[in-house]
């Protein structure tokens, strides 16, 4: 906002010019905080919600800039920031085009490319913005022109948001199947592959109920999402894919008998529900059941090269772990 030189814009007065530096930062800002959320897993992405929490911030800063605009800007020089930038170089306009155009297009290649974090792109993108809003409101940018900008990092953003859905599992809110190919094109060497199934999920379906089995898929996903050293993802059914980088087997598999035990030991509340049927209405009360979890695990190795081979060799084990008796790991 200190960029704004006094008394040289065209379309904008200094409280319009301070009021939309102050919404682009903080759009820019927002973007990247909540992408830094993304990156905790954010288990319960809402883009309403989003759109929501980045509409209100910016208003409120909006109003915030102009008011300190009132109070603040009038009594502090904001030429030199820019005389000094446009003495050392003279066609700095030219650059700071280029920089912000070069920004928004590495920020849209990246989304369709590669993983759904951004950060560094989106300071890239912060600082074009900064940069560009900044020096052209010394030239008189219109105001056309500043919504078209706006309009493609918001329009950007949203579209991530949407593109995330799809990469949360809607049942358990983890990470799908499709994150975990996702993932796993960024390995190299040196990880783990667990998969975990939840061991006779299927008499929880006909005794209780297919609303209690999908709670029982959400309680294990749960457990292995908070307490998991690695990553958790919903491979499928009532199976759950566990991807450790950079970590080998002898590393991981007492934790993967942690979790585990941590299934087996935590009790499994079956919420109260009310079943009507034509010939009769049955209430089934709250109680608790055990679950418990198989676990088969595999590393990256020359045998096992890529990471499909890695998954096979860990469903393998898992097959061996349910001959064993079931909840137990195997490798």
């Amino acid at each position: 906002m200190l960029l704004v030189k006094v008394g040289q814009t065209n379309l904008f007065s200094m409280n319009e010019s301070v009021l939309i530096s102050g919404i682009t930062i903080i759009i820019c800002t927002t973007i990247l905080l909540l992408n830094l959320h993304r990156r905790r897993q954010m288990r319960r992405p809402a883009i309403l919600g989003i759109a929501s929490f980045i509409s209100l911030q910016t208003v409120i800063l909006g109003f915030l800039a102009f008011f300190i605009q009132l109070g603040i800007m009038e009594r502090v020089s904001v030429k030199v920031f820019p005389e000094v930038i446009t003495k050392v170089f003279p066609d700095f306009s030219e650059i700071a085009l280029i920089v912000f155009a070069l920004s928004l297009i590495s920020l849209l290649v990246n989304r369709i490319l590669t993983d759904l974090t951004f950060t560094k792109i989106g300071l890239e993108v912060l600082i074009g913005v900064v940069v560009y809003n900044g020096y052209y409101y010394t030239q008189g940018i219109d105001l056309v022109s500043f919504l078209a900008i706006l309009v493609v990092l918001v329009g950007i953003n949203l579209f991530a948001e949407i593109h995330q859905l799809s990469y949360v599992d809607e049942l358990t809110q983890i990470p799908s199947r499709r994150a975990l190919e996702e993932e796993a094109s960024k390995l190299t060497s040196n990880y783990t592959v667990a998969m975990a199934d939840i061991d006779y999920f299927k008499k929880f379906n006909d005794t209780y109920g297919h609303d209690v089995g999908d709670q029982v898929l959400a309680f294990v996903a749960a457990i292995l999402q908070k307490n998991c050293k690695g990553m958790a993802f919903r491979y499928g059914g009532e199976e759950f894919t566990l991807l450790f980088p950079k970590t080998a087997l002898k590393d991981c598999y007492e934790h993967l008998d942690y979790l585990r035990q941590l299934v087996a030991e935590t009790p499994f509340r079956i919420r109260k529900q009310t079943k009507t049927t034509k010939s009769s209405k049955q209430t089934r009360q709250n109680g608790s059941v055990n679950v418990t979890i198989s676990i088969g695990v595999a590393e990256h190795s020359n045998k096992n090269g890529t990471f499909s081979q890695v998954l096979k060799a860990a469903d393998l084990a898992l097959y061996r772990a349910k001959k064993k008796g079931r909840n137990c790991v195997s490798k």
